[in-house]
């Protein structure tokens, strides 16, 4: 008897512990209820969002040090249930931001500020400003200087392959070997060889094969999950004697996402919502086909098979998160559930630039520049095209746009170089604005004066050449001698 007891027993216990292994219900769905992975804590109910208003009079939010005496009431229409403090309570925090410590009930903070700045901070900060200023003014001169160089540099290598490039009218023919080291543009069928060494692109772990003359094969898991989103919402209240109340306020949302990694649930604030501890069925991979050649005959880099997309959509199953496979497409999707999707790269007609290193097309370096080209572009495209979008437009708005962000970093830099004057004179009203104005204007073209100035030092320290001669026609214009003028 006590031995059949013994046997139940044993039984009951291994009955429990398979039972406590199972990640997925009946169904093949993810149930945490069934998960030894996760325990399932006690429901933690979230933080209450408080609403505007109502906030009670000397709760929690009231900053530390401050004292409930200072408050004046007020009616809880105009400040939304608060009481303001007076100008008593920061007279130990002449300056702006926040007064005291941030409070923080919930998932609200809320802080007080000084709403006016007083006349002795103002010019305390605007002395303190300088330096930044100077700081903005370093930072300008950099921009400039080093845009001009690299414009120049750009503008070479543009130059360069317009002139250097040779164009390869059928990419099936045979290679010329008298064009071996030199720049090629060349159009063709961009294409995997691996069939015609009985190679097969294909994931044989879900049975898909990639189409013949594809370049690469990419399988993509992942897996329905929650996803916690946070949004600050940020809420501001004048008060009484110029202080402001600042209440900054977190709020979650919880939205189901597909990830092809795993979004740890643990760190969520709402408990309730609980993830898988992995994905089941397989892992992201890629097949890559071993030799890819453009007409058959040059082989091309790695650095240009990197630029081709696997875009193509091939295949796309469902399944449980135990691994098995949904018969048709749920409609719906339940947390836990798995895709796997495949893509491919499928051949097609490409326009390569690059270096012809013997039957292969890679990577150039261009000797006067040192700047690289490895370009593949989609479709049938002539050199004048090439050279006008993929160089010399984005040279051009890259170093205009560099320009102005110079010039806006000059201008900034010497107003906060210049704050200090307006400060000391903004406590009158008509010639505090009058100086600033005069201050905005005076500066505005000094940045555009120093701007043009360093550009032009840049542009003739970078080209040493014409440096030269203007320098040498400066100084026949100064020293050239001139035949004297006769008196009558």
């Amino acid at each position: 008897m006590v031995h059949n007891v013994k046997w139940v027993f044993a039984l009951g216990v291994l009955s429990f512990i398979a039972t406590g292994e199972q990640d997925w219900d009946d169904a093949g769905d993810w149930n945490p209820d069934f998960s030894q992975h996760r325990e399932a804590p006690a429901r933690e109910v979230p933080a209450r969002e408080v609403p505007a208003g109502e906030l009670p009079v000397g709760s929690d939010y009231v900053p530390a040090g401050m004292k409930q005496d200072y408050f004046d009431d007020v009616p809880a229409g105009d400040i939304g249930g608060y009481r303001a403090p007076t100008s008593q309570d920061f007279e130990h925090a002449d300056g702006p931001g926040i007064w005291g410590r941030e409070e923080v009930k919930g998932d609200t903070k809320v802080s007080y500020r000084k709403t006016r700045k007083s006349y002795g901070t103002r010019v305390q900060e605007s002395f303190s400003g300088v330096w930044v200023g100077f700081i903005l003014m370093a930072i300008s001169f950099g921009i400039l200087f080093w845009n001009e160089g690299n414009y120049l540099r750009n503008q070479i290598l543009a130059d360069n392959v317009e002139k250097k490039t040779r164009v390869v009218p059928d990419a099936s023919a045979p290679f010329d070997l008298t064009k071996d080291g030199e720049l090629v543009l060349v159009t063709g069928e961009v294409a995997g060889s691996g069939e015609a060494v009985g190679e097969v692109l294909e994931d044989g772990e879900f049975g898909v094969t990639a189409p013949d003359g594809s370049l690469e094969l990419k399988r993509i898991v992942e897996m329905y999950q929650w996803k916690e989103v946070m949004r600050i919402e940020k809420r501001e209240v004048r008060l009484p004697n110029n202080v402001t109340r600042v209440e900054k306020t977190e709020k979650f949302t919880y939205e189901k996402a597909w990830s092809s990694t795993v979004i740890q649930s643990a760190n969520f604030r709402a408990k309730e919502y609980k993830n898988p501890p992995e994905i089941k069925v397989g892992q992201s991979m890629t097949f890559s086909a071993s030799s890819v050649k453009l007409g058959g005959v040059f082989e091309i880099g790695s650095e240009f098979k990197s630029q081709i997309p696997c875009d193509t959509a091939l295949q796309t199953k469902v399944y449980h998160y135990n691994g098995q496979a949904y018969d048709s497409n749920p409609g719906s999707y339940k947390i836990g559930d798995t895709r796997v999707i495949h893509t491919v790269a499928q051949q097609g007609l490409w326009t390569i630039m690059g270096k012809q290193q013997g039957a292969s097309i890679v990577q150039w370096t261009d000797p006067q520049s040192s700047k690289q080209v490895a370009l593949i572009v989609k479709g049938e495209m002539s050199l004048e095209r090439i050279v006008n979008e993929r160089f010399k437009n984005p040279n051009f708005y890259l170093a205009n746009i560099l320009r102005f962000v110079g010039f806006l970093l000059m201008w900034f830099g010497l107003s906060a170089i210049w704050g200090p004057m307006v400060a000391i004179v903004d406590f009158i009203p008509v010639v505090g604005a009058l100086v600033g104005f005069l201050r905005d204007v005076g500066t505005f073209i000094a940045a555009s004066v120093l701007s043009i100035l360093t550009i032009s030092v840049a542009w003739l320290y970078h080209r040493p050449l014409w440096a030269g001669a203007v320098v040498l026609l400066c100084l026949t214009v100064i020293f050239y001698p001139r035949a004297p003028t006769s008196v009558h």
